[in-house]
């Protein structure tokens, strides 16, 4: 991360004539953090869960979609349970809901089936959750 890191956070943030690039240096940086290691500082994790946020949020450019390489070198990023790696569940879930609704798409199968395994590992999520209330909105 000290050697790389800041080229590849760099390249994440180039222009989309770049979208090649781009998606390489979202694999490389998902391969780079999401392995067992020891901790990074939160700082890092920080930026490095802002940027994958909005990779998952970039739209497909030239048939290349930045959310594939994300979900394809980051599947174990729950099982893990990285720090602060939980603020990054609605973003996944919305990207894997649509990637996986699409019964047309061009999703490669190696995407659908790393999606598969992220949703499988959020699924204690719920049990270690259990004891927090959820505050309801009343319509009136």
């Amino acid at each position: 991360v000290n050697i790389f890191g800041p080229r590849l956070f760099e390249a994440c943030g180039l222009d989309s004539k770049y979208i090649k690039g781009k998606a390489a240096a979202y694999g490389a940086l998902c391969r780079v953090f999401v392995r067992h290691h020891a901790p990074y500082p939160p700082s890092l994790l920080s930026h490095f869960y802002t940027v994958l946020n909005s990779g998952m949020f970039t739209p497909p450019i030239s048939g290349i979609d930045l959310s594939w390489s994300i979900l394809t070198y980051s599947s174990s990023i729950f099982s893990l349970a990285m720090p602060g790696a939980d603020v990054l569940i609605p973003s996944y879930l919305y990207r894997i809901k649509h990637l996986l609704r699409s019964a047309l798409s061009s999703t490669p199968l190696d995407v659908r089936r790393r999606a598969i395994t992220i949703l499988a590992s959020l699924l204690c999520y719920p049990n270690h959750l259990g004891m927090i209330e959820i505050p309801t909105i009343m319509e009136r």
